[in-house]
């Protein structure tokens, strides 16, 4: 049998995926699923969008004021939406 050399390499630097949580709510089990599914395709990058314009809604705590305060906003950055 020839003897050969095998040269292998992704196509891209970046392979990625991206989860929101922001507007779409998973359970803990399907994140770590997730995130195992990801390592097993040799991902290198996970983008984990937590929260969106409107305010934090991810309850820590150790910082209260996160979900008391910062989850309601009189107006938003992005779009025009009143609330009156």
């Amino acid at each position: 049998l020839p003897c050969l050399t095998i040269h292998d390499a992704p196509r891209f630097a970046w392979r990625g995926m991206h989860m929101d949580v922001s507007r779409h709510f998973w359970p803990k089990s399907f994140v770590l699923k997730f995130i195992n599914a990801l390592a097993l395709h040799k991902m290198n990058s996970f983008h984990w969008h937590l929260t969106d314009d409107q305010g934090w809604r991810l309850e820590i705590p150790q910082y209260p004021k996160l979900q008391t305060i910062s989850a309601w906003r009189n107006q938003t950055l992005v779009g025009h939406h009143d609330r009156e």
